[in-house]
């Protein structure tokens, strides 16, 4: 998919002055085959050596790049998986404070709507085993909250006792996509459907996690820690009580 052109095409609509034509956009093209893992954030920061041009895109961020942000994954992510990891941010607005942009999007829903459900067919593309939603803010657009719907996610809790022995007793919050949320409001609200109506991600293994700055000692992933999630996203779906 051409993102930054898909959401390009909803920018162009919006009137001269608007807040998100202003912004420019910065995307992550994804283009590696076998992408397994995904990590999700809110929306692009502004860096001190980003490109000049208003939207650009960029290729996997893991590898060889010297933001920060990036590489704070790259402490837990191994060298060896790196190319197999997708990133997305749900919004691509590049903005230093993520409250703003939170801001402006009252009153903008139905283009918000249309940003997100461009958002969510590239993830349903990707498909990946592990989602890591990097974000707490971001948790209510993609379907966590009771009483928002947005891209729809159905997301059951993990127990305890079926969480890998190292991750226990730690406060994680693992829970596992069972497809689209179903019912009267979902119908209504849920910002995206594919044609056949089947969710990719049903499976997907997600840590609802934070902004990294932001997470307890005791829940930062060391590599062991992601070694053990990612081989339990790959054999959960034989747990059928989850799906």
């Amino acid at each position: 998919m051409d993102l930054l052109n898909l959401y390009s095409a909803e920018v162009a609509k919006l009137p001269e002055g608007n807040y998100f034509k202003s912004r420019g956009m910065s995307v992550c093209t994804n283009d590696g085959d076998n992408l397994e893992i995904m990590i999700a954030g809110c929306n692009p920061g502004v860096y001190k050596d980003e490109h000049t041009e208003l939207n650009f895109t960029y290729q996997n961020p893991f590898i060889g790049n010297s933001i920060n942000y990036f590489a704070r994954f790259c402490k837990f992510i191994p060298e060896s998986v790196r190319e197999k990891v997708a990133y997305v941010d749900i919004f691509p607005f590049k903005e230093a404070d993520e409250a703003t942009l939170l801001a402006n999007i009252r009153g903008q829903e139905p283009f918000m709507a249309k940003i997100l459900s461009i958002t969510e067919a590239e993830i349903e593309r990707i498909n990946p085993n592990l989602l890591i939603i990097a974000n707490k803010g971001t948790w209510p657009y993609w379907g966590a909250a009771e009483d928002c719907i947005w891209m729809g996610y159905d997301f059951q809790p993990v127990l305890e006792c079926d969480l890998p022995e190292r991750l226990r007793g730690r406060n994680f919050d693992v829970r596992i996509i069972r497809g689209f949320r179903k019912g009267v409001f979902a119908e209504r609200d849920i910002i995206y459907r594919p044609a056949d109506g089947i969710c990719k991600l049903k499976g997907t293994v997600t840590l609802m996690s934070k902004y990294i700055r932001n997470i307890p000692s005791s829940q930062q992933l060391t590599i062991d820690d992601y070694l053990e999630l990612s081989a339990f996203a790959k054999q959960v779906k034989s747990i059928s009580k989850y799906l």
